[in-house]
């Protein structure tokens, strides 16, 4: 890991809020996703990351045979559209930064 040290998870809670009272008293970081940082939340300090980015693997569940079904469609073609976009254009960022 480029900070020279390995993360390890001890601890899975499923809600944000405990999440983040955990943080509190110093239990450890949390990773927290855009929707669910906290609006007023002062007893912790929410950071962005800076360049590159984190990113995560975002998969479309469907019943099987259903994807061709128009309503489903119209959905999965928007979201490989957008999906393919998004990996063209952190393509061409890391290629800026690496010349």
């Amino acid at each position: 890991m480029a900070a020279g040290c390995t993360p390890q998870a001890s601890r899975a809670i499923g809600e944000w809020d405990a999440t983040l009272s955990a943080v509190r008293i110093g239990l450890g970081v949390a990773l927290v996703p855009w929707p669910a940082r906290p609006a007023s939340r002062t007893d912790v300090a929410i950071r962005a990351f800076s360049e590159p980015p984190p990113r995560r693997l975002v998969f479309a569940a469907v019943r099987e045979g259903s994807e061709e079904a128009s309503e489903i469609a119209a959905v999965l073609y928007p979201l490989r559209e957008v999906a393919t976009e998004s990996v063209a254009t952190v393509s061409a960022d890391v290629g800026q930064r690496a010349s």
